[in-house]
């Protein structure tokens, strides 16, 4: 799980050595960086976190490294939101599928999922 995660972080550096090609996200590179670099903190640090070994031998460094993670998915989430809102391919089957991630967790209703779920089926085609 580690090389993996390893591997997707080296991938996502690439950002910070070029700019992407793509017009798209030429307008709001600082914004893709920085959720890139949210995303890469975030899956470094986090399977640290399932280490029975670390948290029994260390546990002050496995608090601190929890805090991390945390200031790492937040970066990474308000990078994101920021792009969804200065992109302009931002459609309501995007806010609608942002919504369901965010609400439509194990505790949220069933309801709220459902209406997630309906907003994507009547977007579907555009």
């Amino acid at each position: 799980m580690l090389l993996q995660c390893v591997v997707v972080a080296v991938y996502g550096s690439t950002y910070f050595f070029y700019t992407p090609g793509d017009a798209h996200f030429s307008h709001y590179i600082q914004l893709l960086r920085l959720h890139i670099a949210g995303g890469i903190g975030a899956v470094l640090a986090g399977p640290w976190q399932f280490s029975q070994r670390l948290r029994t031998r260390n546990l002050n460094l496995h608090r601190w490294m929890g805090r991390f993670y945390l200031l790492e998915v937040a970066l990474g989430s308000i990078a994101g939101f920021g792009m969804a809102v200065v992109s302009g391919r931002a459609c309501p089957r995007t806010w609608a599928l942002a919504f369901w991630r965010c609400c439509g967790s194990r505790a949220a209703s069933r309801r709220t999922a459902r209406f997630a779920a309906a907003v994507l089926k009547r977007t579907a085609g555009g």
